[in-house]
């Protein structure tokens, strides 16, 4: 994931961010660390920070006024994502009383 974050063309690609909020989901799933711990909100920062590029980037190609809209919009994500990772906080409690196996489709 390093590798596509340092490259200019695939760092601002959608499919970056969905990958990232994907991946923050899976560790959310598979980790055994508690919920407070710093490692839970780092990919979701790491897809506000591609959002906020990727926006950014576009709202200057539109002509936009790239600081109002990109805020505005940086805001409505970071609402977006809290409310995703309360709802991954729940999933993850309800995955304490499932196997391992069973989480990964082994069973």
């Amino acid at each position: 994931m390093n590798k596509v974050l340092e490259s200019p063309e695939t760092s601002k690609e959608m499919t970056t961010l969905l990958t990232t909020l994907l991946l923050d989901l899976f560790e959310k799933l598979s980790t055994t660390q508690p919920p407070g711990n710093r490692g839970w909100s780092n990919h979701l920062r790491e897809a506000l920070a591609i959002f906020q590029y990727v926006k950014l980037q576009s709202d200057i190609q539109n002509g936009k006024r790239a600081r109002e809209s990109s805020l505005r919009e940086a805001r409505e994500l970071d609402s977006i994502l809290k409310k995703f990772s309360d709802c991954d906080v729940r999933i993850k409690q309800s995955f304490k009383t499932v196997p391992s196996r069973m989480a990964y489709g082994n069973v």
